[in-house]
């Protein structure tokens, strides 16, 4: 049996480098313990959630927007 290793909604944003309000817009996409009123997420299963494709489609950044329209 793995061990769990258990984060809260800042700490998973730092390992995926991406602002705390994107794990708070896509909660309803990834794999999430509740705990109460606390969130908290598994690291492996969301490594395995987002490999698997089971992620929602990002939308491009305005920057690689810009650069598509010339």
């Amino acid at each position: 049996m793995r061990e769990l290793t258990i984060l809260t909604p800042a700490q998973l944003a730092e390992r995926l480098q991406v602002p705390v309000s994107w794990i708070y817009k896509h909660i309803h996409s990834l794999p999430v313990l509740r705990c109460g009123k606390y969130l908290r997420f598994d690291w492996q299963s969301v490594v395995e959630h987002l490999r698997n494709g089971e992620h929602i489609h990002l939308q491009p950044s305005k920057a690689k927007k810009a650069a598509n329209r010339h």
